[in-house]
């Protein structure tokens, strides 16, 4: 956890001891689903406002990406690094730990 003055500004963990109501949380699976083609991705796989391997700094995150507060995400970009992004790692399509930032900066 890290704080900004006297808020959290980031959170991360990989316990499975936080979940949502429904009971998602890491080691929940992440369905891949369908391709949608974009101006700048072959196939971009969405789920819930998140997209996969949005993130790509020279490799692959192997995550879920979501930037902003909207229903669907901004582009993963450096223009939007000041946003809130939303992050969750998988591995074999499963969560694997999940990073949340008032504001991204790699």
């Amino acid at each position: 956890m890290t704080f900004y003055g006297s808020s959290v500004g980031e959170l991360d963990f990989t316990t499975r001891y936080y979940r949502t109501r429904s009971g998602f949380g890491v080691g929940s699976t992440i369905p891949l689903g369908p391709c949608h083609r974009t101006a700048t991705r072959r196939c971009e796989h969405r789920w819930h406002g998140f997209v996969f391997d949005a993130w790509n700094n020279d490799t692959p995150c192997n995550c879920w990406t979501k930037v902003g507060l909207g229903a669907a995400s901004l582009p993963a970009t450096g223009a939007n690094f000041l946003k809130p992004w939303f992050i969750i790692f998988v591995r074999h399509g499963r969560a694997t730990e999940f990073y949340f930032a008032l504001k991204y900066i790699d």
